[in-house]
């Protein structure tokens, strides 16, 4: 009887641990969402003042100012196309698949704080709760990578427990 509430009680803290990840995941992708869609309403803001100011008389400018603004919006395309990548990604995750050892797309809980392996992103709370999110391409997750709960790495002089692994 031992071995089935011990079974029962692995498969609720998983659960559990697969709830906590959704639940950052979304508010990542929420966050992300924000962010996309205030650079978007910005730049096209940006587009509409660079209209307008060509439509009025030019004089004898050595720099003209639409062409400053046109350069800044082609820097925040760059920053937009990216968001928008990072916005499909997280909108395509799926969360009902556990794991054991730290991959991509992994929650990972550590006493050194909570993170996500998806995109780049400081700290972020979730019911009180704060994650950062990290891409499979920083050094910290290729510290992490492989590992499974218990685990210790010791990354930038500091000293990480794998406390939980979804």
């Amino acid at each position: 009887m031992e071995m089935g509430t011990s079974w029962l009680g692995k498969r609720s803290k998983m659960q559990a641990l697969l709830q906590k990840k959704e639940a950052a995941f979304n508010a990542l992708l929420e966050k992300k969402r924000e962010e996309f869609e205030r650079l978007k309403s910005f730049q096209e803001d940006q587009l509409e003042s660079i209209n307008e100011s060509q439509q009025l008389e030019s004089h004898d400018i050595i720099e003209n100012p639409a062409e400053n603004q046109m350069r800044e919006v082609r820097i925040e395309n760059k920053t937009i196309d990216k968001l928008q990548e990072q916005v499909k990604y997280l909108e395509g995750f799926e969360f009902e698949t556990a794991r054991e050892k730290v991959d991509n797309g992994t929650l990972i809980l550590t006493n050194q704080g909570n993170y996500i392996v998806a995109v780049p992103e400081l700290l972020f709370k979730v019911e009180d709760e704060k994650y950062t999110a990290i891409s499979s391409h920083s050094p910290l997750f290729e510290a992490l990578a492989g590992k499974e709960k218990g685990d210790e790495i010791t990354f930038n002089n500091q000293k990480f427990k794998i406390e939980g692994v979804a």
